[in-house]
């Protein structure tokens, strides 16, 4: 199978959707309608030929959430013979090969998804640990109250709220005396009573304190460490994410942030090293400094090894690889194989479209690359 990506584009089950039942069936590459309503009417004049040829279909159609599977096709000879999606799916057990892949895109169930165990393509029961997990993965029609609010989310700052109007589970912030512990960054996590306060530390306890009448560091006169590392500097009337609020000798300092200080995906992508040949990129659920290309790790004045060199990612050109000679103490460029491609090693450049909406944003999950919710 060959799939053409054009540049800045991230491959993911998507993609693969849009060519795999024109190719493989029974164990042999030949091509077939993709979808029910693509069939063609004028192959045979002989009605249960048609209605065979119809139902043999393996169609690949969408649920209300957008989500693809393997669908069924019905035959219906009256007047207009038509062949059309009967509104069910493939299920796991259906599917005898062991493309892990291929098994995916089979139905499992409404909480369920398929996988290869044992070689075989199994439902397995998908475990939902955060609100927009739930929105992922539960189709439009089987969201309920009840499901979305005894989600147990794996943030222990916010439980799960649905809303009967729109059919979405949001996340809301816990209040702070929720937080029994004594960690002022886990506290800081919480929420207020109002726009002018946030969780903090203060005599042992999570409360609220006004730390966030602040809008920079040096606004701040006191001598309250806690107080001044919870400010988030302003630009102006938004928040500089780029920046933070550090207590060195007495007084409230702003800096840069580094890629480490990142508490998520998106504020990683926001970031910037000081060396100018590196960039903040999200690897391994941390935000880590990585050279932005081979290029730029080899005119670098940085000791050259191995592991550095073939761990570069370079987002804007993944048809390459870097490569380490051993003998010349070198990084270069090399174009990539077939055996090469990983799909998760490429997973952080979903996050990195840009889209036209400030309501939602690309994330990477289940080996697809989908929008959702901010």
């Amino acid at each position: 199978m060959r799939i053409l990506l054009k540049k800045k584009a991230v491959l993911n089950i998507n993609l693969l959707v849009q060519y795999i039942n024109e190719i493989f069936k029974g164990g042999k590459c030949i091509q077939e309608a993709k979808r029910c309503r693509n069939f063609d009417y004028e192959v045979t004049d002989d009605s249960d030929t048609k209605k065979n040829n119809c139902e043999s279909i393996i169609s690949i159609e969408e649920n209300s959430d957008g989500k693809k599977f393997f669908g069924k096709c019905e035959y219906n000879p009256i007047a207009i013979p038509i062949c059309d999606f009967e509104y069910s799916y493939y299920t796991c057990d259906d599917y005898q090969g062991e493309n892990e892949y291929i098994c995916g895109l089979y139905y499992g169930g409404k909480y369920a998804k398929c996988v290869m165990k044992n070689k075989k393509c199994t439902a397995e029961q998908i475990a939902i640990s955060t609100c927009d997990e739930y929105n992922d993965l539960i189709s439009y029609e089987d969201k309920t109250k009840e499901g979305c609010e005894s989600t147990i989310s794996t943030n222990i700052y916010e439980n799960c709220v649905f809303n009967e109007g729109t059919k979405r589970c949001y996340s809301e912030n816990l209040p702070c005396s929720n937080y029994t512990g004594s960690d002022a960054k886990i506290c800081r996590l919480f929420g207020s009573s109002s726009s002018s306060k946030a969780c903090g530390i203060s005599d042992g306890k999570c409360v609220e304190i006004g730390n966030y009448i602040y809008t920079s560091c040096t606004n701040y006169r006191g001598q309250d460490k806690e107080v001044c590392e919870g400010i988030q500097p302003k630009n102006g009337d938004s928040y500089d994410v780029t920046k933070k609020c550090v207590f060195k000798d007495g007084f409230c300092i702003e800096e840069k942030k580094q890629c480490s200080d990142a508490t998520d995906e998106l504020e990683c992508l926001k970031l910037s090293p000081t060396d100018t040949n590196q960039i903040c990129i999200f690897k391994d659920n941390a935000c880590v400094e990585q050279y932005k290309s081979c290029e730029a790790y080899q005119n670098s004045d940085a000791a050259k090894d191995k592991t550095t060199c073939e761990s570069i990612i370079d987002k804007d050109d993944y048809k390459t690889k870097c490569q380490y000679n051993e003998g010349s103490k070198t990084c270069t460029k090399v174009s990539r194989k077939c055996s090469d491609f990983k799909v998760d090693s490429i997973a952080s450049l979903c996050s990195a479209i840009t889209i036209s909406t400030d309501t939602k944003r690309c994330a990477y999950s289940y080996n697809a690359c989908s929008l959702i919710d901010i």
